[in-house]
């Protein structure tokens, strides 16, 4: 198989135009490709790994500024999407945008549980957005949030229902909302650490976005290692390579003739790794 003249001619055009996106339009050029390979986690890594190379940051969802996709804010950061959310759907994803367009960004979980279908926010869905990030522009710490998931979603059914009953009371709002039903008050719970925080991030995002937990080892880890997760590996190479990172994963198997062998999955500050052990 090779390639004919026309046939080079148009890759080579299109070479060209990501080339000349990718220079004077990089954060809606990242935004794109981060966007087209959202179902391919180990690929978002890498494209998170070259944002920060080109000063870029990719900022954790935020349920008053991201879309479904990934998109711009500035010149210099991306807002992460939130299809890209495990556990939240996508006819939650826009019965919530649908909403926060309409009647502008959400004030609290309360007013969020009140707002949103109680038909597209279910438990699974506010546990997953409070362990991404994306209801962190609310009063209160995300475990504070996560121990009040079971009163949020109480408290916006009771409005819902008032609401839905069509009750018609003297002292109502212009939003219909009744003010002697009082909004309730946060759970005080201990903080996260960052190691949790973290941790639920990765459960839900399948990477780290707010930090890492390598980053106070970055300067030996950098130092040490010899391979760049942005270079590109041919499957027949045999090159050796030194990398640092967490253990993430250990599945132990064995062959046909009885002897063990691991594989190894690491979480390394620019990628994913896989690696095989006899």
């Amino acid at each position: 198989y090779g390639f004919n003249k026309s046939h080079s001619t148009a890759y080579a055009y299109i070479a060209y135009q990501t080339a000349w996106l990718k220079t004077h339009f990089p954060v809606e050029f990242m935004s794109a490709n981060l966007t087209s390979f959202m179902s391919d986690i180990n690929r978002i890594v890498r494209l998170i790994n070259e944002c920060r190379k080109l000063n870029i940051q990719v900022h954790p969802p935020d349920i008053n500024i991201s879309d479904n996709d990934f998109r711009p804010i500035d010149n210099k950061s991306i807002s992460y999407g939130l299809n890209a959310i495990k556990n939240v759907g996508a006819v939650s994803l826009k019965n919530i945008i649908s909403e926060r367009e309409e009647k502008g960004n959400f004030k609290s979980i309360f007013d969020f549980s009140s707002r949103v279908e109680s038909s597209s926010l279910n438990k699974k869905v506010l546990e997953s957005l409070i362990k991404s990030g994306a209801l962190d522009c609310f009063p209160g710490k995300r475990a504070e949030l996560f121990s009040s998931i079971e009163v949020a979603m109480k408290y916006g059914q009771k409005i819902q229902s008032d609401q839905d009953q069509n009750q018609v009371d003297i002292f109502g709002n212009s939003q219909g909302l009744n003010p002697m039903i009082r909004e309730p008050i946060l759970y005080e719970t201990q903080s996260w650490d960052e190691k949790q925080s973290l941790n639920f991030e990765k459960e839900v995002l399948g990477t780290f976005v707010s930090g890492h937990p390598l980053l106070k080892h970055a300067e030996n880890i950098e130092k040490f290692s010899t391979f760049d997760f942005t270079d590109f590996i041919p499957t027949h190479s045999r090159k050796s390579f030194r990398i640092g990172g967490l253990i993430d994963e250990i599945k132990r198997n064995f062959d046909r003739n009885g002897k063990e062998w691991v594989r190894i999955k690491m979480e390394c500050i620019g990628g994913q790794a896989e690696i095989i052990a006899f």
